[in-house]
């Protein structure tokens, strides 16, 4: 997915800036960016986050939405979220 390979251009990138020029040298793109990755010190290298890609037709997202089966309660949706991991709705 297009996503996918955006995040994983960006680590290259910043691998490729700490390796060379070190950790103060990362863009402005860093500063979002930095929520997609942990950092390895003993190795110097930013890791992606697990990843879990979800592939959703355009009609069926409405459709849920729409219906009765969706909740409206925001936080219980939230509690649902896991935290270091990217989520990708496609």
């Amino acid at each position: 997915m297009p996503v996918d390979q955006l995040v994983r251009h960006f680590s290259n990138e910043f691998d490729w800036r700490n390796l060379h020029q070190g950790l103060s040298s990362m863009p402005g793109s860093f500063n979002v960016m930095e929520a997609f990755f942990r950092y390895d010190p003993p190795n110097s290298v930013f890791r992606i986050l697990e990843e879990r890609d979800h592939l959703v037709p355009f009609l069926e997202f409405l459709d849920f939405l729409t219906s009765g089966d969706c909740s409206e309660d925001v936080k219980a949706a939230c509690e649902d979220i896991e935290e270091d991991i990217i989520y990708s709705f496609n």
